[in-house]
């Protein structure tokens, strides 16, 4: 008969595991909340459980090429992990394990109660991060772009040894300052994006009007013909999750569109998160990067002239019905110190130029200034398409992809002198070495 004294040690081990157990229901046999079109998302559905439900992802390779690497793709705004489909295709082709997740609210994610999840930018950064270390990623190629910026960069400061490099899509990281007497910083995009869902947030929510305008805009740098099947079934399933049967008159509730309102909002609102992650990003300047710029709204040369404050049709019933108000105020944007390329200024495309002519890149100029040289691997400027990774763009992200994966961190200057310097110290340890056995052997030795 066993002793009390194992007993008590084995019912105190069960009681332990099972106050730490995975719930039965820990995502493995869940189903996917819509149909997918396997020509167009040809990709198993993978399920993890995390802090708040079940993150939707997707985790695919060739098993029959050598692994090349891994890489781990960050979603924008208000889209899902459908957008990388031709980026995974090309990634997997080249030997990649590609790796792409849902935030939650998004796409077959759960969309976790507002009261429990508050859906903005820090939170999701935070689910990302565990979510790499749930699946215990290693070696990691991170791609972020758009919305995915703040969120995938935050997440990789957190777990920095994770990574390999990385490659930065049309994106930012720094805060976003609101307008003050007639001025903003570089991100003017942003300001007036995340304002208009901040005073129209009734209007955003009842209306969708994130969900449908993102959907559409990537339909259409996927490149489709839009008369076609493979665009209805495209416009279909990136409106699935926000839309029953991706008809935009059946949201699948009064708030599922809330979580892409708080991420607007909180490009202005999470400030202490974009104050933290200006301060923390120098912890990554060190990890090979690859830049890939221009977007002609938010993410190329400084503009002029932002054009209308909002995108909102006021004149339409949902406008009228939801009291949706145009953003006012004046604004120079174009510093006293630069030029407009033409005059008069047409909005969003006259550009800031520098006196000499050269033209002021914010968005990517606040990385360069930071990066360690020597670890750029590469800029690429002129960005074809849309910041979706749907249409001509795959190629481009998997040029720099190639080029990270294959950077040689010993080729360059600062390695070499590091490596130097740890041969050296050897070296001289080895003198060293030696010296005391001869002086002790020496004084040792009879005279």
């Amino acid at each position: 008969m066993p002793s009390r004294s194992l007993l008590l040690l084995v019912c105190t081990i069960t009681f332990w595991n099972s106050l730490n157990a995975t719930p039965a229901n820990d995502c493995q046999s869940r189903s996917r909340p819509f149909e997918v079109d396997e020509t167009l998302f040809p990709f198993k559905s993978n399920f993890v459980l995390l802090k708040y439900g079940c993150v939707h992802y997707i985790d695919a390779q060739n098993a029959t090429v050598n692994r090349t690497g891994t890489i781990l793709a960050f979603h924008g705004n208000p889209v899902w992990s459908i957008i990388f489909t031709k980026l995974a295709k090309q990634a997997i082709a080249d030997g990649y394990r590609f790796i792409a997740l849902d935030y939650y609210g998004y796409g077959m994610s759960d969309k976790p109660d507002v009261e429990t999840f508050d859906y903005m930018i820090h939170s999701q950064s935070a689910i990302a991060a565990e979510f790499m270390r749930k699946l215990n990623l290693s070696d990691l190629i991170v791609v972020v772009q758009d919305g995915g910026g703040p969120i995938g960069l935050a997440a990789a400061v957190d777990e920095s040894s994770r990574l390999k490099g990385l490659v930065i899509v049309n994106s930012w990281y720094k805060e976003t300052k609101p307008i003050v007497n007639g001025s903003t910083n570089d991100n003017f995009i942003f300001h007036d994006w995340s304002m208009d869902n901040i005073i129209n947030e009734q209007y955003f929510v009842a209306t969708g009007y994130n969900s449908f305008k993102g959907a559409s805009g990537t339909v259409t740098a996927w490149g489709p013909d839009p008369k076609s099947p493979e665009a209805a079934s495209l416009t279909r399933m990136i409106l699935e999750p926000y839309f029953v049967g991706g008809n935009a008159s059946q949201p699948r509730s009064d708030h599922v569109h809330v979580p892409h309102v708080r991420l607007v909002q909180s490009v202005l609102t999470d400030r202490s998160h974009f104050q933290m992650l200006e301060y923390n990003i120098t912890r990554i300047r060190t990890i090979p990067a690859y830049f890939v710029f221009d977007d002609p709204l938010a993410f190329s040369a400084l503009r002029c002239d932002a054009g209308p404050r909002t995108r909102i049709d006021l004149n339409t019933s949902d406008a009228t019905k939801y009291k949706a108000q145009q953003l006012t105020g004046i604004r120079a944007l174009c510093p006293s110190h630069m030029i407009c390329s033409e005059n008069p200024p047409k909005p969003f495309q006259t550009k800031c130029l520098n006196k000499d002519g050269s033209e002021y890149w914010p968005s990517l100029q606040s990385f360069l200034d930071i990066w360690q040289k020597d670890r750029v691997v590469g800029i690429y400027k002129d960005f074809p398409g849309h910041e979706y990774l749907s249409a001509k763009s795959p190629e481009k992200i998997m040029l720099a992809i190639r080029a990270v994966n294959v950077f040689d961190t010993n080729s360059n200057a600062t390695s070499k002198m590091l490596l130097w310097n740890s041969v050296s110290y050897k070296a001289l340890f080895i003198v060293f070495t030696i010296v005391i056995a001869y002086r002790t052997y020496d004084t040792s030795s009879p005279l």
